[in-house]
């Protein structure tokens, strides 16, 4: 089975460095975006990529006014520019470019080329390199089409600073030049990011920051369109107490397949001891009998948390099987439930969620009764605060109403165990081979080693620095294994199920 899903990755291209004019970074203020004319309802402020408005220039017939024009705050390195026209408008703007390092004396960049917007309407965007990079502290964006209105967004890097987007991190390398020509005694530990902890390192000719997404407080904001994630943090120069410049990567979203490079694989694991330790390796379980579960996302990012959304046991390999109990439901622990314990959706590491499960029988089940145990997982960006996995944990302590079932998350990847045999003191009949046949699975495909041991994994592509993950179709992959003797049964541990169950909390 295939898993459709969003993998985050670098474009590789001068994309990758918008300086954030566009309208969900606004990193670019206001006040560094004027015109030389403007209608009223459509000022220099509003011509930003992806906004919701525009700017339109006055055209009275001075060509000399007809520019929208960006400071950007210092000198930077430009190779790129991207621009919409008017929303709804039938066109994009055909447009030429200056620039200047001065704000007064503009130059032409390409020679005056006209850059082509796109034909199909004003709410495409279209992305423009330039034939060679220009070095300058303004950029002015100058219609030349019969439609004048422009939203904008500039891809450059600081001058003497190279920022390199990778798939799980920034790599930032500082020219030391900036900072000791004027002050020798300048050093790494001068700058810094949002958080003041993440210093510089010192390399030859460069201060270096090597940026893990999600860390360092890299905030994280995904475009309007959902096309695209970008990761923005501040260089700080501690010693002045200012702002040096601003750190910003853009990575494409793009529907992918799980066999794909960048995956993440999640496991669900039953173990016999707290320490999650030694795995259960047969499938006959006493009555009773403590059991270690353990569901992990394996992942190098440390801006990816999992979240169990639902976690239930049922009588057959059917997800829906109408004998079923749930006691995990909405990322909480079902406060009815009397069977697990020790679950924190919040715990820590972030990675990976346990819980202990007594085992239980079905009521009016017979001796050799099977359960199978399902788990939904959900991987989320930590950086995400309106993430499920935030807002379902947030929620588990308050009265908010929770999800009803039918609204699964569509990133939910399903994992399931089993079957596994109940047993108990006294039980006269014990699971044979026939049992185990019962058309769960081809005789082929079922491990008989038991150096085995029960285990699902799911492997699906990341969000990188991820994300927000998109459609996930879970592949389930069962193993079942040998039995061995078994240990001292509990009495007295079925209960009615299915009326307990059926007050989980709303």
């Amino acid at each position: 089975m295939t898993a459709h899903l969003f993998d985050c990755k670098r474009s590789g291209s001068c994309s990758d460095t918008p300086v954030g004019v566009r309208d969900e970074l606004k990193v670019i203020p206001n006040d560094s975006m004027t015109a030389g004319s403007a209608l009223t309802d459509f000022p220099a402020e509003d011509g930003r990529l992806a906004g919701t408005g525009a700017w339109c220039p006055q055209t009275n017939g001075d060509d000399s006014l007809l520019y929208l024009q960006i400071s950007l705050g210092k000198s930077y390195v430009i190779c790129g520019v991207e621009v919409q026209g008017k929303p709804n408008a039938l066109e994009s703007t055909n447009f030429t470019l200056q620039s200047s390092t001065n704000g007064s004396a503009f130059t032409a960049i390409d020679s005056g080329k006209t850059f082509h917007a796109s034909s199909a309407g004003g709410d495409v965007a279209t992305f423009h390199n330039l034939t060679t990079n220009v070095t300058a502290t303004h950029l002015r964006f100058i219609p030349v089409s019969n439609l004048t209105c422009l939203r904008v967004e500039i891809y450059a890097v600081p001058e003497n600073v190279t920022v390199t987007c990778q798939t799980s991190n920034i790599l930032v390398a500082i020219q030391k030049s900036l900072f000791t020509d004027s002050d020798a005694s300048f050093a790494a530990t001068d700058l810094a990011l949002n958080d003041r902890k993440c210093k510089a390192t010192n390399g030859s000719t460069t201060f270096d920051f090597d940026i893990t997404l999600g860390t360092c407080n890299t905030e994280l904001t995904i475009s309007k369109d959902e096309e695209r994630s970008f990761y923005h943090n501040m260089v700080f120069n501690t010693a002045e107490n200012e702002t040096e410049f601003n750190i910003i990567c853009s990575y494409v979203r793009t529907p992918t397949t799980a066999s794909s490079s960048g995956a993440l694989t999640f496991t669900m694991n039953i173990y016999k001891d707290e320490n999650h330790q030694n795995l259960v390796k047969n499938e006959v379980i006493d009555l009773g009998q403590k059991l270690y579960f353990k569901i992990e996302v394996q992942t190098t990012s440390s801006d990816i948390e999992l979240h169990l959304t639902q976690c239930k046991a049922t009588s057959t390999d059917n997800v829906n099987d109408a004998n079923n109990y749930t006691f995990i439901q909405s990322g909480c622990h079902v406060q009815s439930d009397q069977f697990v314990t020790d679950y924190n959706c919040s715990a820590t590491p972030n990675n990976s969620q346990t819980f202990t499960l007594s085992a239980f029988r079905f009521a009016g089940r017979s001796a050799g009764d099977r359960v199978y145990f399902h788990c939904n997982a959900l991987a989320c960006l930590i950086s995400n605060t309106a993430s499920t996995c935030a807002t379902q944990c947030g929620a588990c302590t308050s009265k908010r109403k929770r999800r009803n079932l039918e609204e699964q998350d569509p990133n939910e990847v399903h994992l399931v165990l089993g079957p596994f045999t109940i047993v108990e003191e006294g039980d006269t009949t014990k699971p044979n081979k026939a049992d185990e046949n019962d058309g769960v699975e081809d005789s082929n495909t079922i491990q008989k080693d038991s150096e085995n041991f029960p285990t699902t994994k799911v492997v699906i592509v990341c969000v990188g620095a991820i994300v927000v993950l998109a459609i996930i179709v879970g592949l389930v992959v069962m193993m079942r294994f040998s039995k061995s003797a078994r240990g001292p049964a509990v009495k007295n541990v079925t209960a009615d199920l299915s009326q307990v169950n059926a007050a989980f909390d709303d």
